[in-house]
């Protein structure tokens, strides 16, 4: 009964292990497993209509590997893992009694994890260093805390704070 999506799972698996990867791909070799992989899903399935990520598989995955050389290393998973570390630190400061308060102690524990003054430069672009042992852009580093703990950037904060929306007493 399933031996027509033999062949479909085999090439799904190849595709998805090298998306995941965080070693850096060409685009020639991700286009080889791309290829097969929809050769194989169009044999078996071969009325479906392309659904979106389908069709982002297809259309644009391709150009951001040709720029990039990677893709499992920028995936949304790290994006996703954020509301669990948002729920943890936002619990530590739940009985805080002032919003401002709240909100500047969140911010405080998203920086950390940037190591202050440790960085590097390449082909004229600086590197900040995570405390993970990765590295970004320097350029990138406001956005890396903003995507990676939901915190927005200091001058966010300040707008809010000097627009008086935020209350001094929790609501």
């Amino acid at each position: 009964m399933f031996g027509r999506f033999q062949k479909l799972v085999e090439k799904m698996f190849i595709l998805l292990k090298c998306l995941k990867s965080q070693k850096k791909i060409t685009e020639e070799d991700f286009l080889e497993k791309l290829v097969d992989f929809i050769a194989a899903w169009d044999e078996t399935f071969p009325d479906c209509p392309e659904f979106n990520k389908l069709h982002l598989l297809k259309a644009h995955i391709a150009r951001f590997i040709q720029k990039y050389q990677m893709c499992g290393r920028v995936s949304a998973e790290s994006h996703e893992s954020v509301h669990a570390h948002l729920a943890k630190v936002s619990k530590s400061c739940c009985k805080m009694v002032s919003t401002t308060q709240q909100n500047q102690t969140l911010y405080a524990r998203a920086l950390v994890n940037l190591k202050p003054g440790v960085a590097i430069t390449v082909d004229g672009e600086e590197y900040v260093t995570l405390i993970s042992g990765g590295r970004i852009p320097r350029r990138l580093s406001v956005v890396y805390l903003y995507v990676k703990h939901g915190i927005a950037p200091d001058d966010w904060v300040k707008a809010f704070q000097d627009s008086g929306l935020l209350s001094e007493t929790k609501v």
